[in-house]
């Protein structure tokens, strides 16, 4: 969770806040615009968001955010809020990201006594963190990069399961369609995610289900990297990309549009960027070019189909739970690349930075954390304290302030105040 500021141009308008994320949805709240186009942070009206919940279009308000919503009292000061309807400290709001070509809110932004950003807590991990990569990287070391799903969502990737597990609406809409699909078949529904992502999604049952589920996937991730995206960059330039690798559970092909060069990065779980045969009838792999996607857009309930057997269709070339069929010569490429780079890593000294990863499946955390208890230190960036704070492995030889650096923020704000300090 965030605080965040609202981060408007236009004068005497109304920002609004409502209880779904619809833009004509049930409004919960009126947030005025007092005419001035940049007042100062402090007189900014003030909110709560769940960044992780958020989408692409919308901000999504904690429960309890109307304690921060301000208005003028007349007199140069802020009195209560104003609101509507029977909003409440359990109800949840959307607010819209842009309205009239503007954005609408920004981090609240913070600096330290030496206008660096961060304070307090932030600053002084984001100190410790900065410390502990200029060293490694003056002794000749290396750096590992790991990321998860919340490194993207900035750049306006969805996270379609919570740090619970509990899943999106967007999600639920097609596991919804896809049960409705497994009925008129006779077949059983399936309950979450884990039944639902498998290969057998893509038999013809239910392969036109599927693939609503994976061209909303897919052209969703069709966005510019975000600020965190070039600030990760940056860091790799700061100790030289031929010493630093990515792996990263993300499908999205972000590191490779934010500049990771092909033989310094690891999709643990495939790319969107590739299809193959749903049902393994070779290792052809196909890419994903313009002219597939043009197609996924123009025709919403268009399938694929594999040229090669006629019968199946395509699927992305991304690793699903139980994947029998999964064509991996893409990944162990990828994988031999990885263990080059691990060749070259003096004994122990390997920093380790990982960024947005989740407890869900924790994937990325595991191997950060088994690639850091080898190395010189982990620095672990997550807005969740709970994520930040807790191990998957059960390791405790990394010690917080000696081999473990746990940074409770967003990716965007933790890597900008780590290069202010390392430059």
């Amino acid at each position: 969770m965030l605080t965040m500021v609202v981060h408007s141009d236009w004068p005497y308008n109304m920002l609004r806040a409502r209880r779904t994320p619809e833009r004509d949805g049930e409004e919960i709240a009126l947030v005025p615009m007092d005419g001035k186009p940049h007042p100062s942070p402090a007189e900014r009206y003030q909110w709560r968001v769940l960044e992780q919940e958020s989408t692409p279009d919308f901000w999504k308000l904690a429960p309890g955010s109307k304690s921060n919503f301000q208005k003028p009292d007349g007199n140069g000061g802020h009195s209560s809020s104003l609101l509507l309807g029977d909003y409440d400290e359990a109800t949840e709001g959307w607010v819209v990201r842009v309205y009239q070509g503007h954005e609408t809110l920004e981090p609240w932004p913070s600096t330290d006594e030496r206008g660096v950003p961060g304070t307090g807590v932030l600053a002084a991990s984001t100190d410790a963190a900065a410390a502990c990569l200029r060293d490694v990287r003056d002794s000749g070391g290396h750096l590992l990069v790991l990321t998860g799903a919340g490194m993207s969502v900035s750049s306006g990737v969805p996270v379609f399961r919570g740090a619970d597990g509990s899943m999106s609406a967007d999600f639920l809409r097609f596991l919804g369609d896809f049960n409705s699909a497994r009925t008129r078949h006779g077949l059983e529904p399936v309950d979450d995610w884990f039944e639902f992502s498998v290969p057998e999604m893509f038999q013809k049952e239910t392969e036109k289900e599927a693939w609503a589920y994976w061209r909303w996937r897919t052209l969703r991730a069709l966005v510019t990297p975000a600020e965190d995206y070039r600030q990760l960059m940056q860091i790799i330039e700061y100790f030289g990309p031929e010493r630093c690798f990515v792996e990263t559970s993300n499908c999205d092909m972000l590191h490779s549009s934010a500049g990771v060069a092909d033989d310094r990065l690891h999709e643990i779980h495939g790319s969107l960027g590739y299809l193959q045969c749903a049902s393994q009838c070779c290792d052809v792999l196909y890419p994903a070019d313009e002219g597939f996607r043009q197609r996924l857009r123009d025709e919403p309930e268009w399938v694929p189909r594999c040229t090669a057997c006629q019968r199946s269709c395509l699927r992305p070339n991304v690793m699903i739970f139980q994947d029998d069929k999964f064509v991996d010569a893409r990944l162990r490429r990828q994988r031999a690349n990885k263990d080059a780079f691990n060749a070259k890593v003096q004994a122990g000294n390997l920093a380790v930075l990982e960024v947005g990863a989740g407890r869900v499946v924790p994937s990325i955390r595991s191997m950060a954390e088994w690639h850091a208890d080898v190395g010189r230190a982990l620095i672990r960036i997550n807005p969740s304290e709970v994520e930040c704070s807790a191990m998957e492995t059960g390791i405790s030889s990394l010690p917080v302030g000696d081999k473990y650096f746990p940074i409770t923020a967003r990716g965007s704000e933790a890597l900008e105040a780590i290069l202010a300090r390392l430059s």
